[in-house]
């Protein structure tokens, strides 16, 4: 038996990636009025993803890029698979995924499917953008990416930040968003200060903030969508409708449209966002009024 159809016999598709977020999350175990997801109860799996090149007859010619999901999967992945760890969190309008390769021989190999926007926290990649593949360094972010994310030889651990989201474009083009290119605006709501890098994309945007310690937001209303947040450092506090959660690094959090809301900047703290439009069939939340 040939490698490749050893390959075929040990794959496990990740099966949430076989469909956009809102059609994961349709099935997935979430109350409707999730806020908060924290690091200890994401989804985690160990993942795998390995090149085939098929050659036998009847099989499809050229390379395949086959994914094991699973610590009993992905120990039967070949030895020089690209191993790495997939952290979910699934709210009712979307999906944030944090995948985190180690430094390893087989380097980054990871297949695009519906990811709507990636940022770069961590090392260095090459994705198609619009079909040109394109290098991606930390602190780049991508809208539509597409094909197979890969760095071969990489210097040391790859981290890469994934929305699966919804998006207001009529046409959306792919596109990427340099980091060094954005500038740090501040802003300074009630007694709250932060500075922002604001990517904007074709009907989304990912957002980076860099939140200064102490200072309060006053209550206002989440306009137009449901954002969903995730932290990197630090410790804020977030009361929505009368309900108070608390997130760190490794935390993520839903704000709801509609809902009224505001911030506590316990410590210095940095987050990422970005909006989760509702598709067509998912209600939008009354006002509060509150």
């Amino acid at each position: 038996m040939n490698r490749g159809r050893i390959a075929g016999a040990l794959i496990a598709i990740f099966l949430p990636l076989a469909a956009p977020a809102w059609a994961q999350n349709a099935a997935a175990p979430v109350a409707a009025n999730l806020h908060v997801i924290h690091a200890q109860d994401a989804i985690v799996k160990p993942m795998a993803e390995w090149d085939v090149v098929q050659s036998a007859p009847g099989e499809q010619t050229g390379t395949r890029t086959l994914i094991a999901e699973g610590q009993e999967a992905v120990a039967k992945a070949p030895a020089d698979a690209s191993r790495y760890e997939a952290r979910a969190y699934k709210f009712p309008t979307g999906t944030i995924r944090v995948l985190t390769f180690k430094k390893q021989p087989a380097g980054v190999i990871h297949q695009i499917t519906y990811e709507t926007e990636i940022y770069i926290l961590q090392g260095e990649v090459t994705v198609d953008i619009a079909g040109k593949p394109t290098t991606l360094k930390a602190g780049d972010a991508a809208f539509l990416p597409s094909g197979i994310m890969r760095n071969k030889k990489p210097a040391g651990d790859t981290v890469v930040l994934q929305y699966f989201v919804n998006h207001t474009g009529q046409n959306p083009k792919a596109q990427v968003v340099r980091g060094n290119d954005l500038k740090l605006t501040e802003t300074k709501v009630g007694t709250a200060r932060w500075h922002v890098k604001r990517y904007n994309f074709d009907g989304n945007s990912i957002r980076l903030a860099n939140m200064h310690k102490g200072g309060e937001t006053p209550p206002g209303v989440q306009p137009r969508t449901d954002a969903l947040l995730y932290v990197t450092k630090g410790r804020l506090r977030r009361t929505e409708d009368g309900e108070i959660f608390e997130v760190g690094p490794g935390d993520a959090l839903r704000e709801v449209v509609g809902k009224t809301g505001r911030w506590e900047l316990l410590e210095e703290s940095t987050f990422f966002g970005s909006d989760a439009p509702r598709p067509s069939g998912v209600p939008t939340p009354a006002p509060s009024g509150r």
